[in-house]
């Protein structure tokens, strides 16, 4: 009798994106296994102990703080891309975020908007938010493509705890805006954290400035009052 191969999965379920990944796991594994599945809800940093003692053939993970760690056991890996560029020698999942830049312009393009603007997150030597780059670049080429100007950007820090020392500065770049703009946040979180700096700025969403995340989280985006719109990524 063949053995099931058992996989462990270190992959957080506290959002949508995280969610889908497992279902679109499952799915795989329904069709082309079966597998045995070991899974803790937090991620990687709570699955650790797990994963040193549970014999397993494969691993999918995020690739968070420990992913060095993880590929030297030698096993089979799919690192799911997020914090880092593509890491040689193992399978790589990554967002396209090329198009995703782009259909956050068409659609704002749509929306009849004649001023942009993007929020990002800043590269730091541990959070190397390349992906978040890539989607501005995008972003501003089909704009410019479409005849627009160079849109105005502004870049937080990707940990939350350091945003209350860009509060002011965050504030300052949305108010001095061309309104009414459209807003491309690099996913759902940022968005998240503009949409709350409009309110505290005075600009009125979406009529003074529109904003679209990215991720289309619906708790994340159904928690903002109006809901934001989002790119939805197939996970």
């Amino acid at each position: 009798m063949l053995k099931m191969p058992k996989v462990i999965l270190m992959v957080e379920s506290s959002r949508g994106s995280g969610r889908a990944l497992l279902k679109g796991i499952a799915e795989y594994s329904h069709q082309s296994g079966p597998w045995s599945f070991s899974w803790e809800t937090g991620g990687l940093e709570k699955a650790w102990p797990l994963f040193q003692n549970a014999g397993a053939d494969g691993v999918i993970l995020r690739d968070v703080d420990k992913v060095k760690e993880v590929l030297a056991y030698g096993l089979p890996t799919v690192v799911i891309g997020h914090q880092q560029t593509e890491i040689r020698g193992v399978v790589n999942v990554v967002t396209d975020s090329e198009a995703i830049g782009r259909m956050g312009a068409d659609h704002l393009l749509a929306c009849g908007f004649k001023h942009f603007a993007y929020c990002g997150y800043a590269r730091t030597p541990s959070e190397n938010a390349q992906w978040s780059e890539i989607r501005r670049e995008n972003f501003a080429k089909r704009l410019i493509e479409a005849g627009q100007s160079e849109p105005s950007s502004f870049n937080l820090p990707m940990d939350v705890r350091e945003w209350p020392r860009h509060h002011r500065a965050a504030l300052e770049w949305l108010r001095t805006l061309p309104k009414p703009a459209g807003l491309m946040a690099c996913n759902d979180d940022c968005g998240q954290r503009v949409m709350d700096l409009c309110k505290s700025a005075g600009a009125a969403v979406p009529d003074e400035i529109g904003v679209i995340g990215a991720d289309n989280d619906e708790v994340v985006c159904g928690l903002m009052d109006p809901p934001m719109s989002s790119i939805a990524i197939s996970f």
